[in-house]
């Protein structure tokens, strides 16, 4: 007898797949060039399910996902740092998820350090266009100009600040 797997499955083989069989195309390697399950055409309820079961793009968040199930999406969330990547169907890092959009901070410098303007110590490193807030260790000052944590004798800028800080406790 001939039966057709739910929208947007595809047929993974006898006691395999999540329902009846069937799982996701991409665990199953099913999908067409087309992108059509087994013949079948999207036949999703709303904007955020095109299939009826599947794992879509968030299309304001890159932290974000919809898992669809017979119709009904719900809102997936990645770990911390991680970006949902629709070529492999999963939460990445965010090196491997490009087209992700990037933090303003971080436009242009996806992998990087920023000075922190009117702190000496503290600094903002990008991570695959995400900040992560750093501080420098004890004694050392962030360089605006090497971009690095360096002693605070060679920060440009650091005098001043030691001087008014001594004039103001002394």
């Amino acid at each position: 007898m001939l039966r057709l797997c739910p929208n947007g499955l595809a047929f993974s083989g006898s006691g395999r797949g999540m329902l009846q069989h069937c799982d996701y195309p991409h665990r199953a390697n099913c999908p067409d060039q087309e992108g059509r399950v087994m013949g079948q055409t999207p036949a999703g309820s709303d904007e955020r399910c095109p299939w009826g079961y599947g794992l879509f793009v968030h299309k304001t968040s890159c932290t974000r996902y919809w898992q669809c199930w017979n119709g009904t999406a719900s809102l997936q969330f990645c770990p911390f740092s991680l970006l949902y990547n629709d070529d492999i169907h999963a939460c990445d890092w965010p090196d491997n998820v490009p087209e992700c959009q990037q933090h303003p901070l971080c436009r242009g410098i996806p992998n990087g350090r920023l000075a922190i303007a009117n702190s000496c110590v503290r600094y903002w490193q990008c991570l695959g266009g995400y900040p992560q807030l750093h501080r420098c260790a004890s004694g050392l000052a962030f360089n605006p100009e090497s971009l690095h944590c360096d002693w605070d004798t060679n920060v440009p800028g650091w005098y001043v600040v030691l001087h008014i800080l001594e004039s103001l406790v002394g």
